[in-house]
């Protein structure tokens, strides 16, 4: 049970939780309390499959880059681990059937199919595979849209903060898994281009976003958002990646790479969080 635990990779589900929540609070009445728990639920179950496929076709790079992941350590079989994934995945497409929730279905099958192919080869490809399961990532908040009356500028603009951020992130992580990316035969970035060249490209995308964010946080998103709220994510928001550029820059090496890895999921968590203040 608790190998099936590790492999949902808990602590990221939560911070999907929490930012839809966290948006929710904000476009629905407590009247759709119980579709916002279905919405939620179905697209939880499928980052959650996303989690397990990817394990499951990452084994081998995963003996070198991360040999304590259940898989590779054997406290679950190969075989359990497909059985998880395949009750995982019916169970996010059962709930989002049953919530009747219009474009939730359509959705949910989009992240799994998406999921699933990044898994399976597109995860090897430079940027490509990076900016699909980013895209995943944002598209768990702007989901959100679909119980709000109207769509929110709000979820739209969580869901390009959360795509561009983890991307960024998912740069460091190609950067770190650099030795068993190349023993697997991945064509990742790093792997093409070296790792101190990735890690410089990294850092210049950092600054950019960072600096746009910086830029927009005299212009209120959105009418019904607090400006000083929003200044305050922006400015934040736009400080650390500014500065998480800047790390990249001076120091482009793997250890790096994984420090700023683990900052980049930190900020997010603190952006996700302030989004309750808005």
């Amino acid at each position: 049970m608790f190998a099936r635990f590790q492999l949902i990779r808990p602590l990221n589900l939560l911070f999907i939780i929490l930012g839809q929540c966290a948006l929710l609070m904000h476009l629905i009445e407590s009247n759709a309390a119980i579709q916002g728990f279905f919405l939620i639920f179905s697209t939880i179950l499928s980052a959650a499959a996303g989690y397990v496929i990817n394990d499951i076709f990452d084994i081998k790079a995963d003996f070198v880059n991360r040999p304590t992941r259940p898989l590779v350590s054997g406290k679950i079989s190969k075989t359990n681990a497909i059985v998880f994934y395949l009750t995982l995945l019916l169970s996010s497409l059962f709930i989002a059937y049953y919530a009747a929730i219009p474009g939730l279905l359509a959705v949910v099958v989009f992240i799994n199919i998406a999921l699933f192919f990044y898994a399976l080869f597109v995860k090897r490809t430079a940027i490509v595979g990076n900016l699909l399961v980013s895209v995943c990532v944002g598209m768990v908040f702007i989901v959100c849209n679909l119980l709000a009356e109207t769509p929110s500028i709000l979820a739209s603009g969580i869901g390009i903060f959360a795509t561009a951020a983890n991307f960024i992130r998912e740069n460091f992580k190609s950067i770190e898994d650099f030795a068993g990316d190349k023993i697997a035969s991945f064509r990742t970035l790093p792997v093409l281009i070296g790792s101190k060249n990735a890690m410089i490209a990294t850092g210049f995308i950092s600054l950019v976003f960072g600096g746009i964010l910086l830029y927009r946080a005299i212009y209120p998103i959105t009418p019904e958002v607090s400006t000083i709220a929003w200044a305050l994510i922006a400015i934040i928001g736009g400080s650390a990646f500014f500065l998480i550029g800047i790390m990249a820059l001076r120091n482009p090496d793997i250890v790096t790479a994984k420090k700023l890895s683990l900052i980049t999921k930190f900020v997010m968590l603190i952006v996700i969080m302030l989004i309750f203040l808005l």
